[in-house]
């Protein structure tokens, strides 16, 4: 891409290949439509190393530096930073529930966080070397990590998102200042 000085690093493909996502390193997150041509655009001066995408929810996930990710929602055209609780080095692996309620990073501080939709870790790993590539199932029961220490490590994971949406229901009712929601929960 000519409007692109840096590297292009991670790409996401949506299921009907209909639009691709894509991380212009330290310029901007790119969608291209069917036609491979910009559709839009989002800034992004933060360094993006990986995409994940969350069809259900039209949502993107971009790894960034110092610990942080870009959610996106494509459906409102909104933008929020994430911080990875822990995490202070580049994020670089990234993977989402279809619902978007999971997220699984990988960084260059050799850790794997699994992190609910506002940042909070539910959990961790750490291998001896730098994780630039994660992935998990739909359901995110199954992990999938490949490390700079030449591991590829295979997890079965039980906090998966059934279990979180139940935790998810309790927060919000926890939240909530409806007694009989809360009384419910």
């Amino acid at each position: 891409d000519s409007h692109s000085p840096s590297g292009l690093y991670g790409i996401k493909l949506a299921k009907d290949a209909q639009a691709a996502y894509l991380c212009a390193y330290d310029s901007a997150i790119i969608v291209l439509d069917k036609n491979w041509q910009e559709s839009k655009r989002y800034d992004c001066t933060k360094g993006s190393y990986n995409i994940a995408l969350a069809e259900d929810v039209e949502t993107l996930l971009v790894g960034l530096r110092q610990g942080t990710l870009l959610k996106i929602d494509l459906k409102r055209d909104t933008t929020e930073e994430l911080k990875v609780l822990g995490c202070e080095r580049p994020v670089c692996g990234v993977s989402m529930s279809p619902d978007g309620g999971l997220l699984v990073c990988g960084s260059f501080d050799g850790w794997v966080y699994l992190i609910n939709h506002t940042g909070i870790p539910l959990g961790k790993l750490e291998t001896n070397g730098e994780v630039w590539s994660v992935v998990s199932s739909d359901d995110a029961a199954r992990l999938c990590i490949a490390s700079g220490d030449h591991i590829v490590r295979f997890l079965d994971n039980a906090c998966s998102v059934a279990p979180q949406r139940e935790m998810s229901v309790c927060e919000r009712a926890l939240d909530s200042t409806n007694p009989a929601e809360l009384k419910s929960v």
